[in-house]
């Protein structure tokens, strides 16, 4: 078992969360340094080695920046969940204004259809009445017709 207390000096209780953060970073950093003295030396670190680091790791104020870095890491976790909440809660809302906004009621509904009904008939009647002017106009036949029934009712 190991014989440096980091540990029990980065997490106070079960359920300190950030001294537990601030622990894996802590490892994390550990580890690093391990895998850079393989590199540098070319093998693992002895017991003193590794004592040296532990040493400077457990000091007060090192444990004191694992926790501040640990805080920060928290927060910004905790930012970014809200904030994606937060940005989830208002495309919901959105999307609920924006359905809200596109139904009708029944009688609405039918009193536009109904409506479109009218204005689109008095169109195509307009139009078909145009095209009938259009082609009687020239028509001589019609003139003669026309001009007779004027007379009958002019006597």
């Amino acid at each position: 078992m190991s014989r440096h207390q980091t540990f029990t000096k980065l997490v106070t209780d079960d359920k300190d969360f950030v001294g537990m953060v601030a622990y894996t970073i802590y490892k994390k950093e550990k580890l690093d340094w391990i895998e850079q003295f393989k590199i540098t030396h070319g093998n693992e670190p002895s017991e003193a080695e590794l004592k040296q680091f532990t040493l400077a790791s457990d000091s007060a104020l090192r444990i004191q920046q694992y926790r501040e870095i640990a805080e920060s890491r928290v927060n910004d976790f905790i930012d970014n969940a809200i904030f994606e909440e937060l940005e989830g809660y208002k495309k919901r809302l959105r999307d609920d204004e924006i359905v809200k906004a596109s139904k009708k009621g029944f009688i609405k509904g039918v009193g536009e259809n109904v409506l479109a009904g009218i204005i689109g008939a008095g169109i195509v009647t307009l139009f078909q009445l145009g095209i009938w002017l259009y082609q009687v106009k020239d028509n001589p036949e019609f003139k003669k017709q026309a001009t007779e029934q004027i007379q009958q009712t002019a006597n």
